[in-house]
């Protein structure tokens, strides 16, 4: 199963995140990076709708921060257009110290 999955689908991120239910139920993918942002709107999703859907599939949001190689939580009300949805922090802080 991925680790790892970028979408970038202009406003249909919430159909892919639906879709991809039964995966999440078994753990899988531990990082999505998803473009959140105003595109949804003209398919009836708002951006919080979509967070939410990944908060209940166990996912916290964060940045990547590139000088200090590391996550960084991302605020709730952040604009951020590049978001990393993480299931297993440590499990990404892992992997990026070992790179």
């Amino acid at each position: 199963p991925p680790v790892y999955c970028k979408v970038d689908v202009e406003g249909y991120e919430d159909e892919v995140i639906q879709g991809s239910a039964e995966l999440m139920r078994r753990g899988f993918p531990v990082v999505w990076q998803l473009e959140i942002n105003d595109c949804s709107r003209a398919y009836g999703t708002e951006r919080g709708d979509l967070r939410e859907r990944l908060r209940r599939h166990g996912y916290r949001f964060y940045r990547y921060d590139v000088p200090g190689n590391r996550l960084a939580e991302e605020e709730p009300a952040s604009g951020a257009m590049n978001t990393l949805a993480v299931r297993d922090a440590s499990f990404v802080e892992e992997r990026l110290s070992a790179s």
